[in-house]
């Protein structure tokens, strides 16, 4: 079981019914480029923050697996809610929010916990 973060990081995302999937597929790859951007990752940190949004990348893909949700790497996820793919896909779209919350989140916390501990 991993540990319980102590420092919450400072965006959490949040995953509703109404959540485009393919804002969650992507959230990794926008936190690394916002991040950049705000001089944040910097030359000497960018491989290092690279390595733990592709762990976070992988861990919401299995999320996915787990819950038996094709959408990670489906086209029109892009466009597609997770209400709506409820409707045209069998999955509990409430417990599909609640674990990817959970999971992504926890990871996040984790990941600025070590930033801040360095």
């Amino acid at each position: 079981m991993p540990k319980k973060p102590t420092k919450q990081p400072e965006e959490m995302l949040l995953i509703t019914k109404d959540t485009k999937i393919g804002d969650v597929t992507t959230y990794c790859q926008e936190v690394y480029f916002k991040e950049l951007a705000q001089g944040k990752t910097t030359r000497d940190t960018k491989k290092q923050r690279k390595a733990e949004l592709l762990e976070l990348h992988k861990k919401i893909e299995q999320v996915f697996t787990e819950l038996n949700i094709k959408c990670f790497k489906c086209d029109a996820a892009v466009a597609e809610t997770f209400a709506q793919g409820a409707e045209l896909h069998p999955f509990n779209v409430d417990e599909v929010v609640k674990t990817l919350n959970d999971e992504l989140n926890l990871n996040m916390a984790l990941i600025k916990e070590e930033e801040v501990s360095k």
